[in-house]
Order: C-alpha cells, then sequence, then structure tokens
C-alpha cells in the first residue's frame, strides 16, 4: 500500500484540528450561555436576547458578503469598500 504523500497528511491534520476547535468553540458558548443565563434569570436574559439580535444577524451577513466576496474574482476597488463595510459590522456584532 502506498504511503500517503505530505498534501494529504497535511490536510487530514488540518481538517481535525479545525473539528477539535469548532467543537471546542461550540461547548465553551454552550456553558456560556447557560452560565449568563443563571446570572440574568428570565426576564434579564430575555432583555440580552433581543438587544443582539440585530448585532447578530449584521454579523452573519457580512460574514457571507466577505466570503462570497473572496471567492469570487472582484475588482480591488470593490473589495475594499465592500471589506471595510463588513469589518464595521462585524465590530458591531
Amino acid at each position: 500500500m502506498a504511503e500517503p504523500d505530505g498534501v494529504a497528511v497535511r490536510a487530514a491534520t488540518g481538517s481535525a484540528v479545525l473539528s477539535v476547535g469548532s467543537f471546542a468553540y461550540a461547548a465553551i458558548s454552550a456553558v456560556g450561555s447557560i452560565v449568563v443565563a443563571r446570572l440574568l434569570g428570565p426576564v434579564g436574559y430575555g432583555a440580552v436576547s433581543m438587544a443582539l439580535i440585530y448585532p447578530m444577524m449584521f454579523s452573519g451577513l457580512a460574514e457571507r458578503a466577505l466570503l462570497h466576496l473572496f471567492v469570487r474574482p472582484r475588482p480591488r476597488q470593490l473589495i475594499v469598500v465592500v471589506c471595510a463595510g463588513g469589518f464595521g459590522l462585524k465590530l458591531v456584532g
């Protein structure tokens, strides 16, 4: 059987690291949400959730816009304008 080349090994290792990182992020977020919900109570947690609806929505839209922008070739001026706007929305969210 042939030995896997360096690119395949690096791709598999990178994929495993990204998967572990995503799982750790989700676990830490879940624990953090539970702690914040316990500290604030139902009314306080609801108020925080309502206050974060728009920033989270704009953050998701900015991420999608930046992803499509960098995947498809575009003129450089458009990239700079959209990146500046996207990062501004990301800072708000």
